[in-house]
């Protein structure tokens, strides 16, 4: 049997509390590069992995969702990318606080720094990266909705809140929900072939700024005015269009005047203090 050469060993850090999509999303996402890698390459194809690492020797946490997540065992060396997964929050004094009780976590990720891993945080997880002290006089992103307290609590961190993936030397950040696959797809790219890559995701480099003029409807009608919105750009408003696509153009464009909304508020400012090292 062939041997495979692997491309790329992902450790993510998980710890209680922390949300599964963070880790399941970037497990899933090498797994199936690792099946298509062997059905295009054969038997020598290169292989990615992904194992998980508790900081403090526990083989089993409970997700933010209450799920138990186990498999955890000691790694046998040290991954080529330490993922540090997104946190569930009820505000940013919150997250902070929480961040404030890895200690153990970020003792291990500035040490495997050190010995030159790379550090990555997705969407929360930007937030104990930049605890470590390793973000400082670097760019980052997080989760848009959390930029302002990001910059109140780390002023030493040139955030860019509108990029999916900034990569700021041996450190990496990736945005909200979805961002952590655009990370693990581009290191797919880099280390084997970007057409392993081509799933059908958002590009990479794409920003996450909303529309113009998306962001003035509330609720489900803000996703629903925006399909619409995306129909009105494809068909020329010509008589030629379908009746009915007419009809929900003109609603859309009717409530989008009617509910000239504001942008999502930021935190209020005194709700963060900045965070010293």
């Amino acid at each position: 049997m062939v041997e495979r050469p692997l491309a790329l060993r992902l450790g993510i850090l998980v710890f209680d509390g922390v949300m599964m999509s963070s880790v399941a999303a970037p497990s899933d996402a090498l797994r199936v590069a690792d099946q298509l890698a062997l059905l295009r390459f054969g038997a020598g194809a290169p292989t990615f992995r992904s194992e998980l690492i508790h900081a403090r020797g526990a083989t089993s946490v409970r997700t933010s969702g209450g799920m138990q997540l186990s498999g955890i065992v000691a790694p046998e060396r040290d991954p080529d990318v330490l993922l540090l997964p997104g946190i569930m929050h009820g505000s940013a004094a919150e997250l902070l606080a929480q961040c404030a009780t890895l200690d153990v976590e970020i003792a291990l990720l500035r040490a495997m720094h050190e010995r030159g891993v790379r550090i990555a945080g997705c969407c929360t997880g930007s937030f104990l990266l930049a605890m470590s002290g390793l973000l400082d006089g670097r760019t980052a992103t997080t989760s848009w909705w959390l930029a302002a307290a990001f910059r109140q609590a780390f002023p030493l961190v040139e955030l860019q809140a509108d990029a999916l993936v900034v990569e700021s030397g041996s450190v990496t950040t990736a945005g909200g929900a979805t961002a952590v696959l655009d990370f693990v797809f581009r290191q797919i790219a880099s280390r084997v072939d970007p057409e392993l890559a081509q799933t059908g995701q958002v590009p990479a480099g794409r920003s996450r700024t909303p529309e113009p003029g998306a962001v003035r409807v509330r609720g489900t009608d803000r996703e629903a005015a925006l399909h619409a919105r995306r129909e009105d750009r494809e068909v020329p408003r010509t008589a030629d269009a379908p009746p009915a696509r007419r009809r929900r153009n003109r609603r859309a464009s009717r409530h989008q005047r009617a509910h000239p909304a504001a942008p999502f508020p930021d935190p209020p400012s005194s709700t963060v203090e900045p965070v010293t090292h």
